[in-house]
């Protein structure tokens, strides 16, 4: 079947091929849309250069940044050159995983971030974030110290920033 015939039946290819990736310098592979993915650093080790870097080279994404505590310092991105104009600060206290729920339903979003490195995932959550990311095709972006110790088949890609480790001869 042409790709063509694909775009009329609906829901199939709801983006283009191309748009079906976002790209950054900073990561060496790009984020799938419809999927979710994990960046892992420890506090300085560089996951907000990732995402800024990422916005930087896609400014025109409209990004949701999800955490419990607002720890993100909005000002800093117009310090860096960037415009909040697209971007949706969202502090859920103890509705963390309804917040992330609601924020995929409404398809409003590129790219969903989800600074949640002391938030513990069941595998219910993990399938749930999964099936709405692929409904709304945004890329959903985990942003933690460590990788998730279970469920891990949920997620798509994997970027791991931590220093390698040196052996001494």
């Amino acid at each position: 079947m042409k790709t063509e015939l694909l775009r009329e039946i609906p829901g199939i290819l709801k983006i283009s091929p191309e748009k079906n990736q976002l790209r950054s310098s900073f990561l060496k592979d790009s984020i799938p849309r419809g999927s979710l993915s994990e960046i892992c650093s420890r506090t300085g080790g560089g996951r907000t250069q990732a995402f800024l870097s990422l916005l930087r080279e896609n400014p025109t994404l409209r990004v949701a940044w999800i955490e419990r505590e607002l720890t993100f310092f909005p000002p800093h991105l117009l310090e860096q050159g960037l415009s909040l104009d697209h971007i949706f600060f969202i502090e859920t206290q103890d509705q963390f995983f309804w917040a992330i729920q609601e924020v995929l339903r409404s398809q409003l979003f590129d790219l969903v971030a989800i600074e949640g490195s002391d938030i513990r995932f069941s595998e219910t959550e993990l399938k749930r974030i999964q099936v709405l990311s692929r409904q709304a095709q945004s890329a959903v972006l985990l942003l933690r110290d460590e990788p998730l110790q279970h469920g891990h088949w949920f997620v798509r890609k994997r970027f791991d920033l931590q220093p390698q480790k040196t052996r001494s001869a």
